[in-house]
């Protein structure tokens, strides 16, 4: 066979980004059962990956920054008008996610949102945006998996 195989890219978060790259979720974020529009679907895929990296140098970080500007690219958010990504990150702390693991001698259920703490810091100079967020403890250790 001679096609090529699309590969999952390897980015740092301070490079370009561009082409397809892989997230790796714990089976419970894929799982789970939410009214999440498609938007906030695509920035917890995003926030997961900005924590994994994250973790990756700081394993007891409790508190993650990005650049909004990178968010937006993981994301695929096009355009300069930020509120609806605002209100995205407004419902990832506002939702209930419900989930549900079946184990072999017991059921887990539970319920949480995605997101405990956001804080959009814009320096005015440069108009430069730095997105701060905390998420649950439970989600972190989940993605530290």
């Amino acid at each position: 066979m001679n096609e090529k195989q699309i590969k999952p890219m390897e980015k740092s978060l301070f490079g370009d980004i561009q082409g397809d790259f892989a997230i790796k979720k714990h089976s419970s974020f894929i799982h789970a059962n939410n009214d999440l529009t498609l938007s906030q679907n695509k920035l917890i895929n995003a926030i997961i990956y900005i924590v994994k990296d994250q973790l990756k140098r700081s394993p007891n970080q409790k508190i993650f920054t990005c650049r909004l500007w990178i968010l937006k690219n993981l994301a695929g958010i096009k355009g300069t008008d930020n509120n609806q990504l605002k209100d995205s990150l407004k419902g990832l702390v506002t939702s209930a996610i419900e989930y549900n693991v079946f184990g072999k001698d017991k059921e887990k259920r539970g319920v949480f949102s995605f997101l405990s703490d956001v804080e959009l810091e814009i320096e005015q100079r440069g108009r430069v945006a730095i997105l701060k967020i905390e998420l649950p403890t439970r989600i972190v250790e989940a993605i530290k998996r």
